[in-house]
C-alpha cells in the first residue's frame, strides 16, 4: 500500500504521499479501496498528472463550487484551511475530496481532473495559491 504509484519501488514521493495522508481516513480506508477506484491506481502516478478537463468544463465546475461556497458563506481561505486536516499548508487529493463533499458534490472523475489542474507542481499536493488560482479560474 505504501508503493502508491505501483512501480515496485518505494520512493520519496510514495512515502511523502502516505505521511501527508496519515490523518486522512478516506485515503487508507478499507485497505486503500479508494485508490483502486480512482486514477490514483494508475501505474505511472498516484494522482492525476494531467487534466483532460476542458476549459469550459473547468469554469463550470469552479463556478458551481464558488456558488456553493457563497451560499454557505465560506471563504476560499476558510475552505482550504478546513480541507487541510493535518495543517501542513498543502491539500492532498483525499483532503480535497473529503472537504468538497460537504460543500458541493462533484463526480470522482471530474474531481480528479480538477485536482490535476490545481496540482501545478505535479507532486500530489496542492498549495493555497494553486487552489485559489484554479477556483478563481485565472
Amino acid at each position: 500500500m505504501i508503493d502508491i504509484d505501483k512501480d515496485v519501488f518505494i520512493t520519496d514521493p510514495d512515502l511523502s504521499t502516505c505521511v501527508k495522508n496519515l490523518n486522512n481516513s478516506a485515503f487508507f480506508r478499507k485497505g486503500g479501496e479508494a485508490l483502486k477506484g480512482s486514477t490514483f491506481n494508475q501505474r505511472a502516478r498516484p494522482y492525476p498528472k494531467a487534466s483532460r478537463l476542458g476549459a469550459d468544463k473547468a469554469r463550470e465546475v469552479c463556478t458551481q463550487i464558488r456558488e456553493a461556497m457563497g451560499v454557505k458563506q465560506i471563504s476560499y481561505r476558510t475552505a482550504f484551511d478546513n480541507f487541510d486536516k493535518n495543517k501542513d499548508g498543502m491539500v492532498s487529493f483525499a483532503e480535497l475530496q473529503h472537504g468538497l463533499e460537504s460543500i458541493c458534490p462533484i463526480s470522482q472523475p471530474v474531481l480528479e481532473q480538477l485536482y490535476a489542474l490545481m496540482d501545478h507542481q505535479k507532486i500530489g499536493l496542492v498549495s493555497y495559491d494553486a487552489f485559489l488560482a484554479v477556483l478563481k479560474n485565472s
